[in-house]
């Protein structure tokens, strides 16, 4: 009997054990294997950009692509297309072909001649004729009875006169509520210059306490260690670009030269100041580790000087 409680036992906790281990397993996999990104973008005559993200060795990855045809968003798992935003709105390839085939079947069938109608005797259509023709003139002459019906095209002017004529009235209604709405906010102003020059020392001495300055320091560091960690690891490409004005041109360049340290080896600027023009090709890849972003929420969270600023903050 103490053996099978044993046996028991001892397989409960190899059971455990493994589904432990297979939880830590995905968890490390969670923390330290990278979500990867990468981007290809290019501008001549046409637009592409093409912007892949993965994870697990992209066995989850989604692929963004812009072109001429417009933008496309992809989920795929192994390769395979799991999820599209907006597909079921647009009809698949396999409805295509079955839509292109009906039509093929439709145009090759001969088709059917209506059935003929039956005449009717000459006298039973003269009498139905008149007999119409009758009760219209008694409806017409009929005293208080609704006016005769107005014919098919001057109907169809008075719908869209009145169509006209609703849309230029909602129109003005959208121009006014705009107006009223930018009046409102344009009242507000004085006030809120009024509520922040009342609060202008409350803000100062938040702005110099020490412990706020130090949780400044420490969120900027925060910043700088996550920029470390996501900046693109490859980048090459060029941008050609001009203004009207060559003077402008002179000026842009002057400008990124001050930030030509940082640029890539494989990457170039080339101005032209003859016209107007802008195009180039560039790409990038880079990677990130989730457990860099859970590593930055605990420290933010642990800092005793951010959270005091936090609630300082609420205060105000």
């Amino acid at each position: 009997m103490v053996h099978i409680i044993l046996l028991i036992f001892k397989i409960a906790g190899i059971v455990l054990l493994s589904l432990l281990g297979i939880v830590l397993l995905l968890l490390g996999a969670l923390l330290f294997v990278p979500v990867t990104y990468r981007v290809y973008a290019k501008k001549e005559e046409k637009t592409i950009v093409h912007a892949v993200g993965g994870w697990m060795f992209r066995m989850l990855s989604v692929h963004y692509r812009l072109d001429e045809n417009g933008q496309d968003i992809v989920l795929r798992i192994l390769g395979i297309p799991v999820y599209r935003p907006g597909a079921e709105n647009q009809p698949g390839r396999s409805s295509r072909k079955k839509k292109k085939q009906k039509r093929q079947k439709r145009a090759a069938s001969p088709r059917k001649q209506p059935s003929e109608q039956k005449s009717k005797p000459a006298e039973e259509q003269q009498s139905e004729q008149q007999s119409e023709t009758v009760i219209e003139q008694v409806l017409e002459n009929r005293p208080g009875s609704a006016p005769a019906a107005v014919s098919g095209p001057k109907r169809a002017e008075d719908t869209d006169k009145k169509g006209v004529f609703a849309r230029l009235v909602y129109a003005i209604r959208r121009i006014c509520d705009r107006i009223k709405s930018i009046w409102n906010a344009c009242r507000k102003i004085p006030h809120t210059i009024r509520s922040l020059l009342d609060r202008k020392d409350q803000l100062l001495e938040f702005w110099d306490l020490e412990e706020h300055r130090r949780a400044r320091e420490a969120l900027w560091k925060e910043f700088l260690y996550l920029r470390d960690k996501i900046r693109p690891r490859k980048i090459r490409g060029h941008i050609h670009f001009g203004f009207e004005d060559p003077a402008m041109t002179g000026i842009c360049m002057g400008a990124a030269s001050v930030l030509y340290a940082w640029y890539p080896e494989k990457f170039e600027l080339r101005p032209d100041f003859d016209r107007q023009i802008l195009e180039g090709e560039i790409f990038f890849r880079g990677k990130l580790r989730l457990y860099v972003l859970l590593l930055i929420g605990l420290r933010i969270w642990f800092n005793q000087d951010i959270r005091l600023m936090y609630a300082h903050w609420k205060e105000l």
